[in-house]
């Protein structure tokens, strides 16, 4: 099963699809919603369903690290949507605003064991 790609990350100000957004917002109405896109991580219907879930979501992550060089930021149940029906689920990692550059982390210096 392919893993959905992940979003693309932009800086601030540059010619992304946030600043499109901004432009067209004025235009944008309200509509009802006709049905239910994805459910809560809560509402997984079976153990089965919930591994593969979170399956899903760490190969989201893992991809994102190898292409592009960042980590999410703020992984919790709140962030991980189920898309479809199951057997059919899948779990989709949603809310990259928090996701962390690699060259802006702080990783901790190895332990040096002389004295």
């Amino acid at each position: 099963m392919a893993v959905p790609p992940i979003p693309y990350a932009m800086s601030p100000g540059s010619n992304s699809i946030y600043a499109q957004a901004e432009a067209v917002s004025h235009k944008l109405k309200p509509r009802p919603a006709i049905h239910q896109v994805a459910q809560p991580l809560e509402q997984y219907n079976e153990a089965k369903e919930l591994c593969r879930i979170i399956l899903d979501c760490i190969q989201t992550h893992k991809e994102a690290w190898e292409t592009a060089s960042f980590v999410h930021g703020d992984i919790s149940d709140s962030n991980i949507l189920i898309v479809g029906e199951n057997p059919h689920s899948v779990g989709k990692l949603i809310t990259w605003d928090q996701c962390k550059y690699k060259k802006y982390l702080v990783l901790p210096r190895p332990v040096s064991h002389r004295q």
